[in-house]
């Protein structure tokens, strides 16, 4: 009743309040999730000498690829990721804020190895998780994925953007398949 009497009082009020609602829906990332399903590069993580697991990945390279990562994504098909790569390697802190789905990070050394895996994390959360030792990149995955593949320190991670790509050991484009 009280809104009726104000737009009454002002016609003009409701063509503003329309525009100025336009503009905030529009600014505003979290109303909407990101669409993750379709990424162009590929990575494999080497789990035996037998045994491989391949993912679809996105690519955070730059400083503002990484902060944004998988924030705001509502959901994510279990074969792919996103991988956060760094310029040389660095003790590596992340959190959850505005990450609506759990994940396991994994923390990769600089010579493409897997050196700790964060599991689980909760969505949300300003907890810091910390790569504990420098890591060149992080691997984010579904919360479970990691475990139900078997993946575990020391297991190689190849994907061309890595160091250990100059090595012959990587992996990259779809269309190099």
């Amino acid at each position: 009743m009280a809104m009726d009497r104000l737009f009454r009082r002002s016609p003009g009020s409701l063509p503003a309040l329309a525009m100025l609602l336009t503009l905030a829906l529009a600014a505003a990332p979290a109303i909407a999730s990101r669409p993750i399903d379709a990424p162009d590069e590929r990575l494999v993580i080497q789990v035996s000498e037998d045994k491989q697991h391949e993912f679809r990945i996105h690519l955070a390279v730059s400083p503002s690829e990484r902060s944004q990562g998988l924030m705001y994504v509502r959901k994510m098909p279990d074969d792919v990721g996103m991988l956060f790569v760094y310029e040389r390697p660095t003790l590596i802190s992340m959190w959850m804020k505005n990450t609506y789905i759990p994940l396991d990070m994994i923390f990769i050394g600089e010579d493409g190895r897997i050196l700790t895996i964060a599991s689980d994390t909760v969505p949300h959360s300003l907890a810091t998780i910390s790569s504990g030792k420098p890591a060149i990149a992080i691997l984010e995955l579904n919360a479970g994925i990691s475990k139900k593949l078997g993946l575990a320190p020391g297991q190689l991670v190849r994907q061309r953007v890595l160091p250990s790509a100059a090595k012959g050991q990587a992996s990259g484009k779809d269309s190099e398949h």
